[in-house]
């Protein structure tokens, strides 16, 4: 039962404030809020509205754990106001684990009408905490995938084909035309943060391009500090990140997110 527009159903219930079916967009991004119905979320952050680019950070209970989220009105002349809550990698992460069948429906199976869907949902309520809002996952434990039937199993293998050897011919080809590493250091190799931070941005960006900034800050960090942890050369012997911070990476490898000065 999908009823309402972007998968929201009718719903009630002690403190429920929405009722909405998974879909693509919740292991991605996040959701957006019902227009009729976004002013009930307001009490949980103490407002009655909030500005266009204007956010809130607030916390979901979900299994007696606590995700950060974004609640926010998008900034946008070409709309009227459209509230969204936008979820940070952990929450995202933990949704991929819980909800594996409406996962594997929208992302391996490609959401095929040939398939029925998993009826999994998420549910928010309010709570008596400023800023904090319950969240239940609904799992469908009574789903179970039916096989493909054997021609468009076909063609779904011949794609994936086709996509993994795209892949692997673009690389071969990037990694000719950028040479040999030490003969090219200087010329098509850079020594440079963008690439972290592009794929920061690809890992963590919503689907208007923005991320959180406090969420990619750590996610570059974390890269750098995985990559000591595994033996890997972080920093060339030149750097002033080297030369600066080499005991504070150390401290900060050895007692985790506990931070020393130097």
């Amino acid at each position: 039962m999908e009823g309402r527009t972007g998968g929201w159903i009718e719903a009630t219930g002690e403190d429920l404030l929405g009722k909405k079916l998974v879909d693509k967009s919740i292991f991605r991004h996040g959701t957006t809020l019902p227009k009729d119905e976004a002013y009930k979320y307001f009490s949980v952050i103490n407002r009655d509205h909030l500005e266009r680019g204007e956010s809130e950070v607030v916390t979901f209970l979900i299994d007696g754990k606590e995700f950060k989220a974004l609640f926010r009105n998008v900034k946008s002349d070409k709309r009227d106001n459209t509230y969204q809550f936008l979820f940070r990698k952990e929450l995202k992460n933990y949704l991929r684990e819980t909800l594996p069948k409406s996962y594997k429906y929208i992302f391996e199976y490609k959401e095929t009408s040939n398939i029925e869907k998993p009826q999994e949902y998420i549910e928010f309520y309010k709570t008596d905490k400023i800023n904090t809002f319950r969240v239940e996952l609904i799992a469908d434990d009574s789903y179970s995938f039916k096989d493909i039937p054997n021609e468009e199993e076909n063609d779904f293998k011949d794609v994936e084909k086709a996509v993994l050897e795209n892949k692997n011919e673009l690389k071969k080809k990037f990694f000719t035309y950028i040479g040999d590493k030490e003969e090219n250091l200087g010329n098509k190799y850079q020594k440079s943060y963008k690439l972290v931070l592009l794929i920061a941005l690809l890992e963590l960006a919503d689907f208007e391009g923005k991320a959180v900034f406090d969420d990619v800050c750590s996610h570059i960090m974390n890269a750098y500090i995985e990559k000591h942890k595994k033996g890997l050369l972080v920093e060339t012997s030149d750097s002033e990140i080297t030369k600066k911070h080499r005991k504070f990476i150390l401290n900060y490898c050895e007692k985790g997110n506990e931070r020393k000065s130097i």
